[in-house]
C-alpha cells in the first residue's frame, strides 16, 4: 500500500507491503504472509506475522510491539493438526456405523 489506512491492516494468505510514504495507524496482522516495511513506512500500532517473516528498512518506523512466529511450519501446524482430527473422528464414525448394521450371525453349539 501506498497511501495512509486509518484504521488496522490484515492479510490471510497473503503478505502486507508498506511501500515508501504508506501509513497505516492502526495494526497490521499477516496471517500464513510474510510483512515488508519500506523505508518511510509508518505502522501506528503492533506488526503480528504468524507463519511468515518481516523485512523491515532501516528507515521504517513501528510504533507498537513485533510479534513474528516465523516460517511456514507453523501454519501447517496450525491447518494440519484439525484435520487430523477430523480424519480421526470421521474414521471412528465409520467405524460405529459398520458395528451397528453388521448382522449378528447366531452361535452354533
Amino acid at each position: 500500500m501506498r497511501g495512509h489506512v486509518a484504521g488496522d491492516v490484515t492479510a490471510f494468505g497473503g503478505s502486507i507491503v508498506v511501500e515508501d510514504q504508506g501509513q497505516v495507524d492502526g495494526d497490521a496482522t499477516a496471517f500464513a504472509g510474510s510483512m515488508r516495511l519500506d523505508d518511510s513506512g509508518k505502522v501506528g500500532g503492533d506488526v503480528t506475522v504468524f507463519g511468515g517473516q518481516i523485512h523491515r528498512a532501516p528507515g521504517a518506523t513501528l510504533s507498537g510491539g513485533v510479534t513474528v512466529m516465523g516460517g511456514p511450519g507453523w501454519a501447517v501446524v496450525i491447518f494440519a493438526i484439525p484435520l487430523l482430527f477430523l480424519g480421526l473422528l470421521i474414521a471412528f464414525i465409520f467405524w460405529l456405523v459398520q458395528r451397528v448394521t453388521r448382522p449378528r450371525v447366531p452361535v452354533t453349539a
